[in-house]
């Protein structure tokens, strides 16, 4: 009798069971030894802890029913959290994708700023070459000019010397 109590998926109440394997085995006994009055009351005996039992397994089935909707609950929040992090790791790639391309852009910027500035430079040298070159040619110009002045003004010495002399 203890085997089937409650149905498939409950646990039996081992104490009860005894009991009422106890009673079934008096009541048997009683039978047989043909005690009417015993056996009206080992029956009530019995139907008392049949009784309890069906009310203590209809409890235990609403604990199990209880307990099964807490772990289909704890399933959704699970599936939830699943997917939040799928969602989360989704997005985590995509910003590292979007990191990765920054950082290649910001490389390319990078090296398009140091070409830049490498050709500032040879540029700024190429202005004070030129710089130096304007300043030198100035000052040869300003050097001819000198000389060419003071050429100048040694022919119309020399030529009024000369003329002084033809005088």
């Amino acid at each position: 009798a203890s085997d089937t109590a409650g149905g498939p998926g409950v646990l039996p109440d081992p104490e009860a069971w005894q009991q009422v394997d106890h009673a079934i085995d008096l009541l048997a006994s009683t039978v047989e030894a043909g005690h009417t009055e015993d056996v009206r009351l080992l029956a009530l005996e019995l139907r008392s802890h049949m009784l309890a039992l069906r009310s203590a397994d209809a409890v235990r089935c609403q604990q199990i029913a209880s307990v099964e909707l807490e772990i289909e609950n704890s399933r959704e929040e699970l599936r939830k959290g699943e997917q939040n992090l799928e969602e989360v790791s989704w997005e985590i790639n995509r910003l590292t994708l979007t990191r990765a391309d920054f950082s290649q852009h910001i490389e390319s910027i990078c090296s398009e700023l140091e070409r830049f500035q490498k050709e500032q430079a040879t540029l700024q040298e190429e202005l004070e070459t030129l710089h130096a070159a304007a300043r030198r040619a100035a000052a040869e110009r300003s050097a001819a000019e000198r000389a060419a002045a003071e050429r100048e003004t040694a022919e119309r010495a020399a030529a009024a010397a000369a003329a002084a002399e033809r005088e």
